[in-house]
């Protein structure tokens, strides 16, 4: 038995998320805004999270955001779940760290499979330990670094004149770069 945390401020969907999961034998605990949830989680985190997006005050992604920045809930696996479900929300939600992305309207097997899928991931992590650490990345050929120098320059720069300096200057060390690639690939 998991315990899964269940944030939606509509009542309705929030009530069948607790009653299809009930069924499945998960204790759920359920909550209609992300302040008073967070307050629950940090107190006790769960197994899964299952967030909708768009809340008031608090969105889903807010709730991801401080859930991810926590130590104690930084790796309770989240599921958002929307009626938003274009290709930018779902990134957003990626991209800030949530596990899967559930778009509503979905079915009971939909769901039953995502959770099973998340709480799978989550035990194999347990069972495995923490991840291995990533070894730093190597440093770049000296015409990348140029070319991430121009860059970081072209974020600081205004007046045209610059501008065209800096761009001559990202146009050389392309060139070096595309030169080292041919090289490569010949060897």
């Amino acid at each position: 038995m998991s315990r899964i945390v269940v944030i939606d401020d509509e009542t309705p969907i929030r009530q069948l998320l607790v009653d299809a999961l009930a069924t499945r034998r998960h204790e759920v605990d359920s909550f209609e805004d992300g302040p008073t949830a967070l307050a629950a989680i940090c107190d006790r985190p769960p197994d899964l999270i299952i967030c909708d997006v768009n809340m008031p005050g608090l969105s889903g992604y807010g709730v991801l955001d401080a859930v991810r920045r926590n130590p104690a809930t930084a790796t309770v696996p989240v599921l958002l779940i929307t009626g938003r479900a274009t290709y930018e929300s779902m990134r957003q939600g990626m991209v800030g760290g949530a596990d899967d992305y559930l778009p509503k309207p979905f079915t009971a097997p939909e769901l039953f499979d995502t959770v099973d899928r998340r709480l799978g991931a989550q035990a194999a992590r347990r069972a495995t330990g923490p991840p291995m650490p990533v070894p730093a990345a190597p440093e770049p050929p000296a015409p990348l670094k140029d070319v991430l120098e121009v860059a970081r320059q072209l974020e600081a720069v205004s007046p045209p004149a610059d501008l065209a300096a800096a761009g001559r200057r990202l146009r050389q060390a392309a060139a070096e770069l595309q030169h080292l690639l041919s090289v490569r690939r010949r060897e």
